[in-house]
């Protein structure tokens, strides 16, 4: 596999990441998914190229929908049915329910996707400190939610 990223001396050029970049991809992607999200370009060194073809493929998008209709589900269920690990704060995925299925669509969507989309959409199932998870996080769901949408629109990367 070929990644384009930024290389000193040269500016973009399509290189072949290592064993090693596979490995520090691997170790370090909620690190790499954290820049993507806040919009370092994937193209900025050839590890962030990497996860970027490594989230927007169809396998990691269709899990991150899957995960969101997870949560969603878990949301509905009453106290005793909801599952021990990483309860979600249910008003606020219920309050965010429409924005969160929006997402879940658009991740299944065949067309490309920029990976920051993808990305901000990782995150927020991941990130055990963020609002899907924590009552006192002071960011608002929906808005993120909402943010992750936006950025999933293939023109937002232009814009």
């Amino acid at each position: 596999m070929l990644v384009v990223a930024e290389r000193p001396g040269i500016g973009l050029a399509a290189t072949r990441p290592s064993l090693w970049d596979h490995v520090v991809v691997r170790a370090r992607s909620f690190t790499l998914d954290s820049e993507l999200a806040r919009g370092v370009p994937p193209e900025a060194n050839p590890r962030l190229a990497l996860r970027a073809q490594q989230l927007v493929g169809s396998r990691s998008r269709r899990g991150l929908a899957d995960g969101i209709r997870r949560v969603l589900a878990d949301a509905e269920r009453s106290g005793a049915e909801r599952p021990r690990a990483a309860p979600v704060c249910r008003e606020r995925v219920q309050a965010a329910a429409a924005e969160l299925r929006a997402l879940a669509g658009r991740l299944l969507s065949p067309a490309p996707l920029p990976a920051r989309g993808v990305a901000q959409a990782r995150m927020l199932l991941s990130d055990a400190g963020g609002p899907l998870y924590r009552p006192g996080c002071p960011d608002d769901l929906g808005a993120r939610v909402a943010e992750a949408v936006r950025s999933l629109d293939p023109l937002a990367a232009w814009f």
